[in-house]
């Protein structure tokens, strides 16, 4: 394995132009996959890379300098954990910031930058109320988005829909339709680009279930509140969600991620399917009915879709 993410995406960018032309990771959604390899294949990734990364010179350098960056030293206890995530994913260790989020007690978790040049930030919040597991998971589930080449793209949808369109053209009758125009297919990417990052948190923490409940936790915001939720309760209430119409499901089409329910939903059949036991190099269980592949991608699409 590289040692360094410089030598990592040299490597990677190796194989991609000579023995893995798609550069896919066997896990991914297939989707994700396919939209992929259409962006490099559109030659695109330099000159949006270089926006990126003279966006964050001017705009992260206080942030980034002021933020934690966890070590051996700092927040040994999570090193280990991103560092067993990045061991599991076969990719160098990534830099991991803690530091308040808005407010100060806001649970969230994100990798920003370019697939080159990137870092993992949690709020302090987050990582106060996860349990070590947990916490695997959230890592690694970002790790998955720095294996399978995310990041740019990612990045590139926040400066857009983010700082371009809603700081930049004040007036909202002018940005709507390019908004909604670029908005609407990179949300619907970005809701499978999840999909994959969350398999790739389950891979890392061996238990889909750990996953589930690090969900909960982010969605109500605080720890305490989770042991209260009955989780099969609680996907019934997305069961619901299908018998409304597009007034009510329509909004869903510029989410970035799909609904907790759905999430959880996804990561259940991901943890009954042949694909979750030879990634994650947990044993399969004798004499269980798996999931073969197909199977399992044509549920999720049925969960992951809109309408």
């Amino acid at each position: 394995m590289a040692t360094s993410f410089a030598d990592f995406v040299k490597s990677r960018k190796e194989q991609q132009s000579e023995k893995d032309p798609a550069g896919t990771v066997l896990y991914a959604h297939p989707a994700d996959s396919t939209v992929q390899r259409l962006l490099r294949r559109a030659g695109l990734q330099g000159s949006v890379e270089a926006v990126i990364n003279a966006y964050l010179q001017v705009a992260f350098g206080t942030f980034l300098h002021d933020s934690v960056q966890v070590s051996p030293r700092q927040f040994p206890e999570v090193y280990s954990l991103l560092t067993q995530c990045a061991d599991r994913l076969s990719i160098p260790v990534p830099r991991l910031l803690i530091g308040p989020g808005t407010g100060g007690m806001e649970m969230n978790a994100f990798t920003f930058g370019t697939d080159e040049h990137c870092f993992i930030h949690v709020t302090s919040f987050l990582a106060l109320q996860l349990s070590p597991e947990e916490l695997r998971f959230v890592l690694g589930h970002e790790c998955g988005h720095i294996q399978n080449q995310h990041v740019t793209y990612l990045t590139l949808a926040y400066l857009l829909h983010y700082q371009l369109f809603t700081k930049f053209w004040k007036d909202p009758d002018v940005y709507k339709f390019p908004m909604l125009a670029t908005k609407v297919p990179l949300a619907t990417w970005q809701r499978r680009a999840e999909v994959t990052a969350d398999r790739a948190g389950s891979i890392c923490a061996g238990d889909t279930e750990v996953g589930c409940r690090a969900l909960i936790k982010l969605r109500l915001g605080f720890a305490s509140l989770a042991q209260n939720v009955d989780v099969d309760a609680y996907l019934a209430q997305g069961d619901e969600l299908k018998k409304t119409g597009f007034a009510v499901r329509g909004p869903e089409l510029t989410y970035t991620h799909p609904l907790v329910v759905k999430r959880i939903k996804m990561l259940r059949l991901f943890a009954q399917s042949e694909l979750f036991y030879a990634c994650s190099g947990v044993p399969r269980p004798d004499g269980a009915d798996l999931l073969q592949r197909s199977d399992l991608e044509r549920e999720t699409e049925q969960l992951v879709k809109v309408l």
